[in-house]
């Protein structure tokens, strides 16, 4: 992530939890879930869900993901999902969160 990705969520936080840094997992991605999710797409996703498969597995879902209502994929790229770029945005967030927690 950029400085002005990294600053923007540091902005966000400030203003979400004051001068609290958030260091458990599950509370980051609710505020993924909630805060930063509304200002990326305008509305909190659906839902956050704990994965079955393995202990630290989440999972953050959105019905009607706004990046694959508006773009139209064409057939030779068979069942690509642009959600996959949603995924990678997150991970940035994910990944950038540590320099707030040190």
């Amino acid at each position: 992530m950029r400085w002005k990705e990294t600053r923007l969520l540091g902005i966000l936080c400030h203003r979400e939890k004051g001068n609290r840094r958030e260091t458990r997992l599950l509370g980051i991605l609710s505020f993924v879930h909630s805060t930063v999710w509304k200002v990326l797409f305008g509305k909190v996703a659906d839902s956050l869900e704990k994965g079955t498969e393995h202990e630290d597995e989440y999972m953050i879902s959105e019905k009607e993901l706004l990046v694959n209502r508006f773009i139209s994929i064409p057939k030779d790229m068979g069942t690509f999902n642009c959600g996959a770029f949603v995924a990678r945005v997150v991970r940035g967030v994910l990944d950038s969160v540590q320099v707030f927690q040190q």
